[in-house]
């Protein structure tokens, strides 16, 4: 278990890939319900696996600067996790975007690209700050 699991989880997805020029979210994903880890990627409560990850700051841009913060390790649901461990970044990107839609409704084109962009922006991060291979929650195998 990694010392970044003791740490509060409490990721911001809305602004973090809308913008807060574009939408008014102000949601933040912590654990489930359950007590259980959501997924940092698609937002799907029930993570199954967990990456070791250094926490991390970013500005994002859209309209205007947001500062995120994301702490310690990510967690996946298993859809999630087979896309980016083979590097399907676009799939991924489109998943997201998907349920962000059905959660929140359809945005324009132009909201779109943004989110395509600081998407693009956190996911860099979390490569470069991933310290170890995902391990699967519960037990089982890592990659």
């Amino acid at each position: 278990m990694s010392s970044n699991d003791a740490a509060p989880k409490s990721r911001t997805w809305g602004p973090v890939i809308s913008g807060r020029g574009t939408a008014s979210l102000t949601s933040t994903v912590t654990d489930d319900a359950d007590g259980g880890q959501g997924c940092d990627f698609c937002n799907l409560p029930g993570a199954q696996w967990r990456y070791p990850c250094r926490s991390f700051a970013r500005t994002v841009n859209g309209n205007d600067r947001i500062h995120v913060a994301m702490l310690g390790d990510w967690y996946a649901c298993s859809t999630c996790h087979q896309m980016v461990s083979r590097n399907e970044w676009g799939r991924l990107r489109h998943r997201t975007l998907k349920r962000y839609e059905r959660a929140f409704g359809t945005n324009s084109a132009t909201v779109t690209a943004a989110m395509t962009d600081q998407l693009n922006v956190i996911w860099l991060a979390f490569r470069a700050h991933r310290t170890g291979a995902a391990v699967r929650i519960g037990g089982g195998s890592s990659e």
